[in-house]
């Protein structure tokens, strides 16, 4: 139990490591995959194109529908009403820890050759190209793959919502528009209008539609991911700079701005990097194959290198040496420092009373874990930590309510009395000002497998618990934090996951210290944010974008 964090340097040049080199060849490469960007992306998400397509389009048949997640669900009760059409089972990369779904057996794609069906329906508003290229892969016939948001007879229905987003875009104007394919954010909103006046800046969501949420701040006009409709609006809009909030398995929005819009500036904030992450996790994570891992990275690469100013939650040397092999500047900002509330008042605990723990972020299931171990595998470490006298209360930012109980009852369960507890999400300001009832904040977890992110990341719950005051218990292995938490004594980095070590340097820190180094280190970060954000207003202020009002 007590496996020390990997100890392996960062690579010279993991761009080059990962086959994105050299950056003529790699710029080159990134035109020739557009029109598959396009072919893939183009078409608007529509829920009431889904039905009409599902009512008057899909053949007759023996269904087995791809996809455990809450597309399926809705696909699910639209299929259920539809004659002719019968539905066997459902299809998943991680059949193996889910089992079942929507009281129906889940099985892997591997098992599909040896099954009686007709057809195998893509059910993703994402990931209709790596659905395709899996069950290819596993041996089922083309004619058999039925994609809905590619499909000839999905796209006439998707055009009368396209036609209504229209209507809604005429006549309107921006000096700058926010494109946000996440529902994470390293800049809130409160943060961009500093920059980015409200009254004339546009927030554009190319979001998924579970994770789709109206600003309070910005005007937001959904595009049901649409590729299409995104240049349609920013056509319309006319806007003098474009600002990004990206996500992995949609990097392909950068290179598609850059390419039909090279002359309006381009401000990134993304939120992660697959360059940084071994491919098997971007598997696991996202279901990205090996084709859609190399141009996510050449997109991301693409999108680095033009980008008038990159703004990432990544930092620290080894972060500025692989930035350094791309052209655009770029600059570290810390998410959440800005969030801060009072905290409430901290009491040390009494002499022998327990040392109080805190998890506050995002825990996958116990089920996703069995494919996904090099991160969130803490809890059997904590446990052993907790019975050297300290507790521990989780709360999983994942977990949003009761509708989602069903994916974590075994932590329910398993923690509801003892010394560890578990709860769903609170609001992030709620959380904040909670972090006065605790002693220090977990991010320690073992490392099995090398993995670059970790070198260089800022984690949200990193950057909450030093918002709220609260002093980090992290492993080492997070390099840039743990180097900043040394710099100002502002928690515990542990270099071994004993757990009876690292109860021993919890029983033995100077809590009051730690908490001052705290308050010091989120200083140091809201200083450095503010500078980041001066930064930004002079790239909004060359592209002719007026300040906010004061």
């Amino acid at each position: 139990m007590g496996q020390f964090i990997l100890d392996r340097e960062f690579p010279r040049n993991l761009w080059a490591d990962t086959g994105i080199w050299p950056p003529s060849s790699v710029l080159a490469e990134v035109e020739e995959t557009l029109n598959d960007c396009r072919y893939y992306y183009g078409a608007a998400r529509d829920i009431d194109a889904l039905a009409v397509f599902v009512r008057d389009v899909l053949p007759n048949g023996v269904y087995y529908v791809f996809g455990a997640g809450s597309h399926t669900r809705v696909l699910l009760e639209m299929l259920s009403t539809r004659p002719g059409i019968v539905v066997k089972g459902i299809v998943d990369r991680l059949a193996a820890s889910v089992g079942e779904a929507f009281g129906m057996p889940v099985v892997p794609v591997s098992d599909l050759p040896g099954r009686s069906f007709d057809y195998v329906l893509l059910s993703h508003t994402a990931y209709e190209r790596e659905m395709a290229e899996a069950l290819a892969g596993a041996g089922v016939p083309g004619e058999r793959i039925l994609p809905i948001y590619t499909h000839a007879g999905y796209i006439p229905h998707a055009n009368a919502a396209s036609r209504r987003i229209a209507v809604d875009l005429a006549g309107k104007h921006a000096d700058a528009v926010i494109v946000t394919s996440a529902g994470s954010q390293i800049l809130s909103d409160g943060e961009l209008a500093r920059v980015l006046d409200p009254a004339r800046t546009v927030q554009l969501s190319m979001m998924r539609g579970v994770d789709y949420s109206k600003s309070s701040i910005f005007e937001t006009i959904d595009l049901l991911e649409s590729l299409d409709l995104l240049r349609q609006a920013i056509r319309s809009l006319s806007p003098k700079l474009i600002y990004l909030r990206g996500l992995i398995y949609k990097t392909y929005i950068g290179s598609f701005l850059l390419h039909y819009f090279p002359e309006i500036p381009l401000v990134h904030e993304p939120y992660d990097y697959a360059v940084l992450w071994p491919d098997h996790d971007l598997w696991a994570l996202f279901g990205l194959t090996p084709t859609t891992i190399r141009l996510t990275r050449l997109w991301e690469f693409h999108t680095a290198n033009l980008a008038a100013l990159t703004l990432s939650k990544r930092g620290g040397e080894d972060w500025n040496r692989l930035q350094g092999h791309c052209s655009g500047e770029f600059r570290t900002y810390f998410p959440m420092i800005e969030k801060a509330v009072p905290p409430s008042a901290w009491t040390p605990p009494a002499l022998g009373d327990p040392m109080r723990l805190l998890y506050a972020g995002f825990l996958p299931s116990s089920r996703f874990l069995t494919a996904f171990r090099n991160a969130h595998n803490f809890l059997p470490i904590a446990e052993a930590v907790c019975e050297e006298n300290a507790t521990l209360d989780i709360f999983n930012s994942t977990h949003t309510g009761e509708h989602n109980d069903f994916g974590f009852l075994d932590y329910m369960n398993r923690y509801a009395e003892g010394p560890i507890r578990y709860h769903r999400r609170v609001p992030s300001n709620d959380m904040l000002s909670l972090m006065g009832q605790y002693d220090f904040g977990w991010l320690a977890d073992k490392q099995y497998e090398f993995q670059p992110d970790r070198y260089v990341a800022i984690c949200n719950r990193w950057s909450g618990y030093v918002a709220g005051g609260l002093p980090v218990l992290l492993d080492a292995g997070w390099t840039y934090m743990s180097e900043m938490v040394k710099e100002f004594d502002a928690g515990i980095v542990v270099d071994n996951m004993d757990p009876r070590q690292i109860a021993a340097r919890l029983k033995s820190a100077d809590l009051q210290g730690l908490r001052h180094g705290t308050a010091a280190l989120r200083q140091h970060c809201l200083d450095w944010n503010h500078a980041s954000l001066d930064l930004f207003g002079a790239v909004a202020e060359r592209a002719g974008v007026r300040p906010p009002v004061s």
